[in-house]
């Protein structure tokens, strides 16, 4: 069931990348929490980001992900975020720090 979901969640994350011209994914990891069925949804541009605001574009991907997947489904991302490259080298830095 999360295999299922978790390609649901990519295919979404690429539909909506594909409503905005400017943008040119990197990456989109989507990470098993372990708990229940809940995510993390890390979405790194190659372009399309950097002149376009991180609380904005997150919660553009948000509502078009609620509108997507519906209500049931969106409670289960627990971590959403949309990254540049310059930003997601910084938040493996930070993130492996954590860790440590």
């Amino acid at each position: 069931m999360k295999r299922v979901f978790i390609e649901k969640i990519k295919n979404a994350v690429q539909e909506w990348a594909n409503q905005h011209p400017n943008v040119e994914l990197e990456s989109v990891a989507v990470h098993p929490k372990g708990i229940l069925d809940d995510v993390d949804v890390i979405v790194v541009a190659r372009k399309g980001f950097e002149n376009w605001g991180r609380s904005e574009r997150e919660n553009d991907l948000y509502w078009f992900l609620r509108k997507k997947l519906g209500d049931t489904d969106i409670v289960k991302i627990f971590v959403l975020l949309t990254l540049t490259e310059e930003e997601s080298e910084k938040y493996e830095i930070s993130r492996d720090e954590a860790y440590v």
